[in-house]
């Protein structure tokens, strides 16, 4: 991956987790600010891409699967700590999500509890915004983990590919890649 390019991911993937650090902290502090599903989707795009690019560029390193866990011993020690901290806590944080019976809406001038099957019960405006803030918080949760892992591929795909090349090289041939 030329240089210019690799930066450009790492960056998405960095920007990736502080701005679903900074959404996950105004969830905690009780401000929803993804109220819309437009924004919402912004920021799937922008995890899942440089989580992705992560994925792809440590199996272009390692093309084995099993070998992914060799490259990541390369990537720096705090962005491993980070990212098990993180797994963890997005796992805990979905549980609350997990146990709720139906999603918060709005229907016109009404707040509504509503699953596959239809409206529940009315839901308070309090009630609908508590739940609202829920779901940001479990889905910036899981946002923090993914980009966390992203950047954490990056970095050890990279480091990987100049410490240990000739293991590199032994693996990409044993795969088949030039």
């Amino acid at each position: 991956m030329k240089r210019e390019l690799f930066n450009f991911w790492c960056f998405l993937a960095a920007l990736a987790l502080v701005a679903s650090a900074a959404v996950h902290l105004a969830a905690m502090l009780g401000m929803n600010l993804i109220q819309a599903n437009v924004v919402t989707m912004v920021m799937h795009l922008l995890v899942m891409i440089p989580f992705a690019v992560g994925l792809i560029y440590a199996n272009r390193v390692a093309p084995d699967k099993k070998e992914w866990f060799k490259v990541s011993a390369f990537a720096p020690r705090w962005l491993k700590v980070l990212s098990v901290i993180l797994l963890v806590y997005g796992l805990a944080s979905c549980v609350p999500k997990l146990r709720e019976k139906g999603m918060a809406e709005k229907r016109g001038e009404n707040y509504v509890l509503v699953n596959k099957d239809g409206v529940i019960r009315p839901l308070t405006e309090q009630e609908y915004h508590q739940r609202r803030v829920q779901t940001t918080r479990s889905l910036s949760a899981l946002w923090m983990l993914f980009a966390s892992v992203g950047l954490t591929f990056l970095l050890a795909g990279e480091r990987a590919k100049t410490e240990m090349p000739a293991q590199v090289a032994d693996s990409m041939e044993r795969a088949g890649k030039p």
